[in-house]
Formats: structure tokens, sequence, C-alpha cells
């Protein structure tokens, strides 16, 4: 017996296609119904994708110590160009604040080993050291530290350079979000007077 005699023999006066829409139109309803309310609700509430855009930092004009082949540094400078409205510059005494890179660490800790003795488990680790301060003493934000981390199982052998692939691209992602953590709380500065 088929799908559509069963539901013949249960509802002899609906016809199996009538009885598939009658039961779209009532689920479809409702579902798209949730789908459009959603799709309104999510921007009223200040709802915004990750790594959308930060706010304008509240300087024209800022200098950084990062190095000049930091990651960190390089999505950073990016990050402002796109946002707009501040310029990294490359003397401290035209800036109006000075982003101090007091540490920056990019590691891997081995967190579990197999019966082999081999790394089952490693964690990747992003950190940066930080402050923020106005290039004559006066302290704009503190000595802060963000740190990010991400758990990637070990691969063996045949898998290593899919790996190696995939720990690049968690470290981008978290550079990324790293970063723009970084700008939202530059951007919550108020600026140094004159």
């Amino acid at each position: 017996m088929s799908w559509f005699e069963g539901v013949r023999a249960m509802r002899p006066d609906c016809k199996p296609p009538q009885l598939l829409r009658r039961r779209f139109v009532q689920h479809g309803g409702l579902l798209g119904a949730v789908v459009s309310s959603t799709l309104f609700v999510l921007p009223g509430c200040g709802f915004q994708l990750r790594g959308g855009s930060a706010s304008r930092l509240p300087f024209g004009k800022l200098y950084t110590t990062f190095s000049a082949n930091s990651p960190i540094g390089i999505e950073f400078k990016r990050s402002l160009r796109s946002i707009g409205g501040t310029e990294v510059v490359e003397t401290p005494t035209s800036a109006q604040a000075w982003l101090e890179v007091l540490g920056e660490v990019r590691d891997r800790q081995v967190l579990g080993f197999s019966r082999t003795g081999s790394a089952r488990e490693y964690q990747l680790r992003l950190q940066l050291h930080w402050r923020l301060h106005d290039g004559r003493g006066r302290e704009m934000i503190a000595p802060t530290r963000i740190s990010l981390s991400r758990d990637v199982t070990a691969a063996d052998a045949q898998q290593l350079v899919a790996k190696q692939e995939e720990d690049a691209f968690l470290y981008q992602d978290m550079t990324t979000d790293l970063v723009q953590q970084l700008l939202r709380q530059l951007a919550s500065v108020r600026p140094a007077d004159g």
C-alpha cells in the first residue's frame, strides 16, 4: 500500500494532494508570520550581525604601537579605514590619542592527549593587552586585556594540511572578533580636551 492509498483509506473524502496543500497552507502561513515578525523585530531591538560596522571613534588622529607585521594591527587599520573618520598617523606628536600595545600573544596549548601520547585536543589563543592615552600623561582607558580562544581537535597525519588551514581560519576569525571588541571600547571614550 502506498502512502497516498494510506491517506485515502484514513480520509476517503479528501484526496492526498488536497490534504497536503491544506496542511502546507495552515503551517506555511504560521511559519511565514513567524519569519516575517522576526525580520522586523531583530533590527528594532539592536540586533547586529557579528563583524558589523562599529561606531566612529571620537578622535580624528590616532597613533598606534602595533608592529608592522601584526595581524591584529593590520586588521585594526583595515577596519578603521572602512569605518572612516579616524586616520592612523605615523608620528605620535600629531595624534589626539595613542593606542599603546602592551602585549600581543598568539599561541596554542594542548588540552588533552590520546593513549599513544599525541595531542588529541588543543586550544588556540589570541590575546591583546593595551591602553589608550593622550600622549601627555592623561589615561583614557587603563591597561586592558582582550582574550579569545577556540578549542580544536587534533588531526592525524593525513589531515595535517586541512587542520593547518582550519587553524589559520580560526585565528583570522578571532582576530576580526578581537578588533571589533577593541573598536567598540575605543568608540566609548570621551576625547581628551585640547
